[in-house]
């Protein structure tokens, strides 16, 4: 299965902390979603 995101963007209550994302995720990649001050990590295999 195959993810893929265009012009995407990512809100943090009312302000847009990312705009015009794009990108693909195919079959066997893996990726990490990781932010220092954050309390969430998220992994994908």
């Amino acid at each position: 299965m195959n993810y893929k995101i265009v012009n995407g963007a990512i809100a943090y209550g009312a302000e847009t902390i990312l705009e015009e994302i794009n990108f693909e995720i195919k079959e066997k990649d893996k990726i990490a979603i990781v932010r220092k001050k954050w309390k969430w990590k998220n992994y994908t295999s």
